[in-house]
């Protein structure tokens, strides 16, 4: 008896702990922003090689590109500077649209996308040309046959640089209508080849012509009928006897 009057005068019975809920806590998540693949029209800033370049996306962002489905030189092997050029060609300063396939980037953190500039497919134009070359990177393969296709009409084509050209001017150019009638021809004259010119041995420093008849000193009291200015090195013997005092050294005055 006496102890619970102690209890009571404590404050009563002890309260038991409450079990933790769901309810009870509460843990805010921290929120997690995920970047949009950036695909549609987009302007071309640099060009890095023949598969490669970057872009500015919406929000003024550098972005690097690797065109899916090829392979170019890369910087410092034989075609690089080609290849480079004739991409730069096709889609440099320009605006250009991005396709992607399955994978966004690449391990090295760079845009995996087919490139177009119009109705024009850029990967296909690279490949056709000779100055890159189709391969199939797993999972991105829509469009592998069609590379494959490319490469196919690469290697049988005459020369790459042909394929080339002519890509490049259907892009870039705009096509002029053939005119109706044929240009007149005309017929070259004849090409006449003069013989050539043998000059005599004995005189170093001026071709004095075999066969033409005697040289004499410009200025001089010869009657030609061949003048030469002086002065002549004479090397061998005098035929034209220009040395008069012998020093070998003709039509000095």
């Amino acid at each position: 008896m006496t102890l619970a009057i102690v209890l009571l005068a404590c404050g009563g019975v002890a309260q038991q702990p409450q079990p933790i809920t769901s309810s009870t806590l509460r843990v805010e998540a921290p929120e997690v922003t995920i970047a949009e693949p950036l695909d549609g029209l987009v302007e071309v800033a640099s060009i890095t090689d023949g598969d490669a370049f970057r872009v500015l996306s919406a929000d003024g962002a550098n972005e690097p590109v690797r065109m899916i489905g090829i392979d170019a030189p890369d910087q410092g092997d034989p075609m690089w500077a080609e290849a480079s050029t004739l991409l730069g060609s096709l889609i440099g300063e320009r605006t250009v649209l991005l396709v992607r396939d399955q994978s966004d980037r690449d391990r090295f953190g760079r845009l995996l996308r087919y490139v177009y500039v119009g109705d024009v497919f850029v990967n296909e134009v690279m490949v056709e040309s000779g100055l890159a070359v189709a391969r199939r990177y797993e999972p991105d393969t829509t469009q592998a046959e069609v590379l494959a296709d490319a490469q196919r009409r690469a290697e049988v084509a005459p020369t790459s640089s042909t394929t080339t050209s002519s890509t490049t001017t259907s892009i870039v150019t705009t096509t002029t209508t053939p005119p109706t009638t044929a240009p007149p021809t005309t017929t070259a004259a004849p090409v006449t080849t003069a013989p050539a010119v043998s000059c005599h041995s004995s005189y170093s420093n001026v071709c004095l012509a075999v066969g033409v008849g005697d040289y004499d000193c410009a200025g001089g009291s010869g009657n030609g009928p061949n003048y030469v200015q002086g002065p002549v090195y004479v090397v061998g013997y005098d035929e034209f006897d220009l040395d008069r005092e012998g020093d070998g050294v003709g039509c000095e005055s």
